[in-house]
Order: structure tokens, then C-alpha cells, then sequence
């Protein structure tokens, strides 16, 4: 949409009117809430605090170097970027108000929105955006494929000009990034910033940082001098209107503790539901529930040694699996995952595809056996990491053992918490067949964690490479889709994982929780309290 074009939208600067409650003094707090609907006069009152759990603590709050979801989930709240994305999934214009590209494709110009205040009173310049996006170039791993090489600098206050060495349909999409996240922030916060990451959060966004209680909560506050676009709200694009004043993000790893604070009001809203309990917070008719888009459930395969180096091998377990009884299992209700071939999301109108689909969820004991003996297979016991860190992957791991010796392979469970497992992944081949696990999805195929962790990618395929190649260098919208579909097919036929399916996350939340939104993290702002 912004190929060789000028996309130009007019923003007009408002400053929203807030008063502390309603000149009759009805809005009284009720454990920190209050009325958010508007007085007689018109007005909007402002709720005074918003309770959200989360599980984990991010590991830090810098966008750029993070790919925790627990980071982008706060994150996007406070930082913005020269692009968002729409409730398509598509590219649009945030700090940027109109965006030129070049006929070669090589050179893009943001115009940038003027009059826009970082957290601390300064105001936005290309010299902020400039620092933020080559320090973003150059520290995060998910650019480096379509990114690789270029160069942000400024041309005058309100102009930047992107110079890449190699055009690609995917540049704009790239730059919606939700994680890591190509956040722009003040050129002295990034010039400050030590190696571990920015100690400063101060972005453009809707809430602001106020504090940090490590393993308690992250304080964030409505950013009053926040200048919103007057476009439709529309996905994380759009006008972005705060109407609380306090948002307390409190981490909350027992399960048990979360449900029962949201039953009690304690919290507002649980940001992941536990499955166990979900039908138990659907049925509550005191609570709302949402069920969010999250990414493909995979079993991934060690090809770099051992068994799986086999194709063969690969291709007999997933001939043999029942992804249906595997999902059922470990996420209990059909609400909370979907059978799917495809490693893009159904909510991506550009880019998913159920190409390679024949392959999928074949349940298939006898085309597996035939695998087996054309693979030499003699027994050899598979080890499968697992852990109880995750109810879900537990289950995933017993069930698949089940599976696996009805077609006559013989499993070894090997059960860790979740750091210890992470770490047998990346650091000792020796000790791991078969890893499970979810990803989320992404924007564009070249994110795909199937491609960019090397866990996942067999180290001697360079078809994949090539295809890789192909789309990021092509010349038209269509011309990359047709080279996804052959690579989505190509990686069901020689397997890096297998995918199971695709899972959700649901968060729940008090009934007088009212517009909230989640897309690739929640959407803090335009939540009303009606309490």
C-alpha cells in the first residue's frame, strides 16, 4: 500500500478534556474504580486505577533487544513506531504522517508528524527517530533479513530517510514489529542506554512509565499531553483515548492466585486464563472473556544430531501423530485451539495459506510404520522434553509418548522446568529428539521462528535459504505470496517441526470492563470502566 506512492494523512492535534468526576460528585471509587461513562453535561470522567495479572515479569522493558512477550505487552503501551498495524494485519502511518518510496524501492522518506511530545515534554525530531531505528537495525535479530544493511538518517527536523541496499515488499511490514518492536524514544535515552539494554522508558505512547516493584508490579499512567491521531480506531492504528488514570500491571505466577483474585475484584483483568479454569471463568456471568490470536503449537525436531537428522524419521512421526487428541488434551477445550496447516495466521489476509495441508495431521499408524522401516529405525529410545512448568506441554508430552509406541517407537519423557529445558534446546543436542512448544505468530514469513532460530532450522537445507531469498527480494505483493506458498509447502515435506495446530490465549475480565481489545499483546487504551 505504500509502494511507490504517497500515502498521506492529515492529523489534527487534540487535547482531551479531563475531569476528575462528575461536578455532582457521584463518581465515587469503589476499590479503586470509578464510573467512566459521561455526566450529564457530555463530559468523560476518568477512572481512577486498572488492575491487570500477567504471569511473567518481563525480563526487561527495552523493545529494541527483547522478544518476551511479557516486554512487547507493556511495551507497546508506553513506545510507538513510524508504522502500526490495522486490524488486518496491515501497515499504516503512526509517528509518520505520509511515507515515500522510491521507484527502485531502495529509498523511503517518513514525514513526520509534527508537534509530538515524548513522556518528558520534548518534543519528537528526526534526530530521535534516526538514533531509535539504527540502534534497532543494528541490535535486533528479527531485522536482519530484510533490514540487513540499511541506513536511517535525517534529512531537516521532521524528515528521515531509510536507504536499504535491497528493495523488498516487506520493508513497511517489517517496521510494524510488535517483537522486537522498532520503538521510537528520545536520541539521549538511546545514547545513555548501557549494553544490557535502555534504563529510560520514555516513548510517545498513550501511558506513561512511573515505576518498576521488581516481581510485584510495573506502574504506568494515562500520558495526559498524549496527541491522538482522528482516524477510527483500528486495530493498534487509529485514535488511541485513555479513560483511566492509573494502570497497575502486577505479576502473578500462581494460576490459582490469579483466578481468584479476578473473581474477588482484586484484578480487573487476567491477561492469560489458565486452561484448566476456563470454562469456569466463561461460565462466570460476573466476568467477560477473550479469545486471542496467539501462533502455531509445533513439536520441534533436533536435526542437528541424533535420530531426527533423518528425514524419514521425521516424517514417520508426523504421519503417525493424532493432532486433534494432542490439542484436546493439552488445551481442554475446543475454544482455545484449532486444527490448521498453516504457519501464518488466519487473521492475515496477505499471507496465510493452507498450502502443504496433505501432509498435516495425516493420524496415520500404517504410512507411519512404512516410514519407520524405510528410515532403518531399530528402536532407539526418542527423548522428549517436557515440562510441568506448563500444564499444557506436560500434557502434550504424555499423550505424544502414547501415540509414538502404538506405532512402535520406544520414548523417553524427560521432564524439566522450563529454563532447564530452554537451555537443553539451545546448548546440548545430546540430551533432546523432541522439543514442544508454541510460537507466536508474526507479520511476515521471514519472522517465522521456524526460519530464524537455528533449534528449529536444519543447519544443511538451502532450499530453504533460496526461498527465503525469494520472497524478500520480490518484485510484487503476489509474486512473495507465491513464493511463501511454495516454501509453506516445502517445510511440511521436509519438516524442520511438525505443527500440531494453532492455540489461543484468553484473558478474562470483570463485566464492567468494557472495548477492551487484544491484538499481538492487549490494548490498554480505549478501555472504559463502567463500575
Amino acid at each position: 500500500m505504500f509502494r511507490k506512492s504517497k500515502v498521506v494523512l492529515i492529523f489534527i492535534t487534540i487535547i482531551m478534556i479531563i475531569l476528575a468526576g462528575c461536578s455532582s460528585g457521584t463518581n465515587t471509587s469503589t476499590e479503586g474504580t470509578q464510573n467512566s461513562e459521561g455526566d450529564a453535561s457530555g463530559s468523560t470522567s476518568i477512572a481512577e486505577k486498572f488492575n491487570m495479572a500477567m504471569g511473567a515479569q518481563p525480563p526487561s522493558l527495552d523493545p529494541h533487544i527483547s522478544t518476551a512477550i511479557a516486554t512487547r505487552d507493556i511495551a507497546m503501551q508506553v513506545f510507538e513506531t513510524l508504522v502500526t498495524i490495522d486490524k488486518d494485519y496491515k501497515p499504516v502511518p503512526m509517528l509518520a504522517e505520509s511515507i515515500d518510496v522510491s521507484e527502485d524501492g531502495k529509498t523511503y522518506t517518513f514525514n513526520l508528524r509534527q508537534g509530538i511530545k515524548f513522556h518528558n515534554g520534548k518534543e519528537m525530531t528526526s534526530e530521535d527517530v534516526v538514533a531509535s531505528m539504527n540502534r534497532f537495525v543494528e541490535k535486533s535479530g528479527a531485522t536482519k533479513v530484510l533490514l540487513d544493511g540499511a541506513v536511517f538518517k535525517a534529512d531537516g527536523d521532521y524528515k528521515v530517510i531509510l536507504d536499504v541496499p535491497n528493495p523488498s515488499t516487506l520493508i513497511m511490514t517489517s517496521l510494524a514489529a510488535r517483537s522486537p518492536m522498532p520503538a521510537i524514544m528520545p536520541k539521549e535515552v538511546i545514547e545513555s542506554a548501557p549494553a544490557e539494554g535502555i534504563n529510560e522508558y520514555i516513548g510517545t505512547g498513550p501511558l506513561k512509565f512511573v515505576e518498576w516493584k521488581q516481581d510485584q508490579y510495573i506502574k504506568l499512567t494515562k500520558n495526559d499531553d498524549y496527541q491522538p491521531l482522528e482516524t477510527e480506531s483500528n486495530g493498534q492504528a487509529g485514535k488511541k483515548e485513555v479513560f483511566i488514570k492509573d494502570f497497575y500491571i502486577h505479576f502473578v505466577p500462581d494460576t490459582s492466585t490469579q483466578v481468584a483474585g479476578l473473581q474477588t475484584g482484586e484484578y480487573d483483568l487476567l491477561l492469560e486464563a489458565p486452561n484448566d479454569n476456563y470454562e469456569l471463568l466463561a461460565n462466570d456471568p460476573s466476568l467477560g472473556t477473550s479469545i486471542n490470536d496467539y501462533g502455531p503449537y509445533n513439536l520441534i525436531f533436533n536435526k542437528h544430531k541424533g535420530i531426527f537428522t533423518n528425514a524419514d524419521m521425521r516424517k514417520a512421526i508426523n504421519a503417525g501423530i493424532n493432532s486433534e487428541e494432542i490439542l484436546r488434551t493439552s488445551f481442554m477445550h475446543e475454544d482455545i485451539y484449532e486444527l490448521d496447516p498453516s504457519y501464518m495466521s488466519p487473521q492475515s489476509a496477505d499471507w496465510y495459506s493452507d498450502a502443504g495441508k496433505e501432509y498435516y495431521n495425516q493420524n496415520d499408524p500404517e504410512k507411519a510404520k512404512e516410514w519407520l522401516e524405510k528410515a532403518g529405525y531399530n528402536g532407539e529410545p526418542i527423548k522428549i522434553v517436557t515440562t510441568r512448568d506448563y500444564a499444557h506441554i506436560y500434557n502434550t508430552g504424555v499423550v505424544l509418548q502414547q501415540q509414538l509406541e502404538k506405532i512402535g517407537v520406544k520414548v523417553s519423557l524427560e521432564i524439566y522446568d522450563w529454563p532447564t529445558a530452554l537451555n537443553i534446546r539451545n546448548k546440548e543436542p545430546d540430551k533432546w529428539d523432541i522439543f514442544i512448544t508454541g510460537t507466536p505468530f508474526v507479520l511476515t514469513p521471514l519472522e517465522l521462528y521456524v526460519y530464524t532460530i537455528e533449534a528449529y532450522m536444519d543447519p544443511n537445507n538451502q532450499k530453504v535459504t533460496e526461498l527465503l531469498n525469494s520472497i524478500k527480494n520480490a518484485q510484487t505483493e503476489d509474486e512473495a505470496k507465491q513464493k511463501w506458498e511454495e516454501l509453506q509447502a516445502y517445510t511440511w515435506e521436509y519438516l524442520p517441526v511438525a505443527k500440531m495446530g494453532n492455540f489461543f490465549k484468553v484473558s478474562a475480565f470483570k463485566d464492567y470492563v468494557k472495548d477492551y481489545k487484544y491484538q499481538e499483546g492487549p490494548i490498554l487504551w480505549n478501555i472504559k470502566l463502567t463500575k
